[in-house]
């Protein structure tokens, strides 16, 4: 197999910093929002919340007393449970590869659902944590000299049978910090190294570095990569549109199905 070495460009904004986007609804109509995600190591959650008008302060309310269920294909139906206002969980459904999905909700009389594709696992071979350094201040960084900061880079083999899309999680001491996106249309059936981009990087002993690997499904990648530019297009002060789902009977939110594995990197 050749191996192609990638700099994932394609990222998203460290979550510590709270970036507000107003959504281009049309008439300013508040909408139920799904964020529903299912994993082949966890129970399938999903939170429920209304989208407010333009004119109001951006405190999304939560949908309580929804009615949510989880099917498949073998006609396996769970009804969820409401853990906390406006969370709804699974007790017993978890993912399964290759197996598909089916979402329904009643909110406030209002019928809502999605169909997802578990995908198939893609094993995550190893990461490699390594120091780099570059001339002048990163980060928060003043020192004007040479900066070290620290260069992960995950590998994994992407099979040549299929076209797979992958997300990348960094967490840092269990806080998450970053978020990657990437598909193999250029490098289909490879050894795959990817380099996860950051200059601010700058860690110390004992930081403990997990890198969680999720194979996704291309409604989810198309989703993440439209949030991507209405990001990109709030800050360039252009008219956005809302970022592209794969729901029924509403336009904001999603129904994620992916597979999750982790590798944890102590720094020395």
């Amino acid at each position: 197999m050749r191996k192609i070495i990638w700099l994932l460009v394609i990222s998203f904004g460290i979550t510590s910093c709270t970036e507000i986007i107003q959504l281009d609804l049309q008439n300013n109509k508040s909408e139920v929002v799904v964020e529903a995600s299912m994993a082949t190591t966890n129970e399938i959650r999903v939170l429920l919340s209304r989208s407010v008008n333009l004119d109001e302060s951006n405190t999304f309310p939560l949908l309580t007393g929804a009615q949510v269920s989880i099917s498949d294909e073998n006609n396996n139906t769970e009804v969820l449970t409401e853990i906390e206002p406006g969370v709804y969980q699974s007790i017993t459904t978890k993912g399964i590869e290759g197996k598909r999905y089916f979402l329904d909700l009643i909110v406030n009389n209002q019928s809502i659902s999605a169909t997802s594709t578990m995908p198939s696992i893609v094993p995550f071979t190893d990461m490699v944590i390594e120091k780099g350094s570059v001339f002048g201040p990163i980060g928060g960084n003043t020192n004007t000299d040479n900066t070290e900061y620290y260069e992960i880079k995950v590998l994994f083999n992407d099979p040549v049978e299929e076209v797979n899309y992958y997300r990348f999680v960094e967490f840092i001491n269990n806080e998450k910090q970053q978020e990657y996106i990437y598909d193999d249309r250029l490098n289909n059936g490879k050894d795959v190294e990817i380099v996860l981009f950051r200059f601010d990087r700058l860690l110390k002993t004992e930081d403990v570095v997990r890198i969680e690997m999720q194979t996704i499904t291309k409604e989810f990648y198309v989703y993440l990569s439209s949030l991507n530019d209405l990001r990109n297009s709030a800050r360039s002060g252009s008219t956005p549109a809302n970022p592209v789902t794969n729901m029924q009977g509403t336009s904001l939110g999603y129904f994620n199905t992916y597979t999750s594995q982790s590798k944890e990197y102590i720094i020395e």
